[in-house]
């Protein structure tokens, strides 16, 4: 509350409003408690004005063939239009009572009253269904109520099949399958800011795994389907890193899947060996909090404090222990891990020195 400033009186009416309903109350609690760090742009107008101007261009360029062309079209539009350099502010100190009020209320009567959520516990609620957002710098707009019919095409059929009604793993497979055959995604390639209204955004013929995961967890979760996103900072045995959406199904299972790159219930990327794997979170990690506050060297994936380590729960693991040379780190308290991509040594993991 403090760190609102200002804003202060906004998060304090949501309190209030809350009030007399204890796990309402406990919910806002959370999204107050983790705001600090997460970010939106100052000038949404400025935002919306480069989607409107981004779907022109896409729509002036449906004939060109070369994607790469495209994507330096839109990201010499952003450039012409100052995107890069737009202010970006903290949420807690723009966001309002009524935007946070109505977050609340919409995935309450998801959770509670939707046919695909009734299964998990608030604590799980809290980070699958309750954030306001699933990405930073995504605009804070309507995005629950309004994607609701995005892509939604026979979903409804499933209400006539008693076994299917309350499937959460059955509307995430007929809802991705949906977004596949809008979107026919070419992975590969990505605008530098593509962080617009989610239908400008769905107007892009190429897309990173980011971007499909992100997109996909947005439209799922405005359905009240619990899903979040996971990503591996680097493969084991190969270049890049990746991203994908893993859906809590009903029957306890985490069902790992590409956002609308792929079909539910198919192995996912199953040849592939990854080294560590994280959940990006709405709230923050204390590990990462101290990390950052206590080193001078801190890798880039290890400056986000809103991811969480869930390797255990994708591959087998084990402990490791190494002695360390104090001689050789100074006043360092942490050791990271790396793996090697074939060009450059990348940071996957970080212990602390004991």
């Amino acid at each position: 509350l403090q760190f609102a400033g200002k804003n202060r009186v906004e998060l304090e009416k949501v309190l209030t409003h809350y009030a007399n309903d204890s796990l309402k109350l406990e919910a806002a609690k959370f999204l107050i408690r983790n705001m600090p760090g997460h970010y939106s742009y100052a000038d949404t107008a400025a935002i919306n004005s480069y989607a409107v101007a981004m779907d022109s261009v896409i729509e002036s360029m449906a004939n060109e063939k070369d994607f790469n062309i495209i994507r330096d079209s839109i990201d010499q539009l952003a450039k012409r239009m100052g995107i890069g350099t737009l202010q970006k502010v903290q949420d807690c100190q723009i966001i309002t009572a009524d935007y946070l009020i109505q977050n609340i209320d919409t995935a309450f009567y998801d959770w509670q009253q939707g046919p695909w959520a009734k299964h998990i516990c608030f604590e799980d609620f809290c980070e699958w269904i309750l954030p306001y957002k699933v990405e930073e710098l995504q605009p804070l707009d309507n995005w629950r109520s309004r994607l609701k019919d995005f892509c939604s095409d026979r979903l409804s059929d499933l209400d006539y099949c008693d076994q299917l009604r309350n499937s959460p793993l059955a509307a995430a497979r007929v809802l991705n399958g949906n977004l596949a055959d809008s979107f026919r995604p070419v992975t590969g390639l990505s605008v530098h800011y593509a962080n617009v209204p989610m239908e400008s955004r769905a107007h892009l013929p190429f897309g990173g795994c980011n971007d499909y995961a992100n997109m996909a967890a947005t439209i799922l979760r405005s359905h009240g389907i619990p899903v979040i996103v996971d990503f591996t900072p680097q493969w084991a045995k190969r270049s890049l890193g990746h991203a994908w959406n893993v859906l809590f199904s009903d029957d306890g299972r985490m069902i790992p899947f590409g956002g609308i790159c792929s079909r539910l219930g198919e192995l996912h990327k199953f040849e592939e060996k990854m080294p560590k794997v994280y959940r990006y979170t709405y709230s923050s990690n204390p590990e990462l909090v101290e990390l950052n506050k206590s080193e001078n060297y801190v890798p880039t994936v290890f400056r986000n404090i809103f991811i969480h380590d869930v390797t255990k729960e994708t591959i087998q693991c084990c402990d490791v222990t190494l002695k360390i040379d104090k001689t050789r780190i100074g006043e360092s308290r942490y050791a990271y891990l790396f793996v090697f991509d074939n060009h450059d040594w990348i940071p996957v993991a970080f212990g602390k020195i004991k």
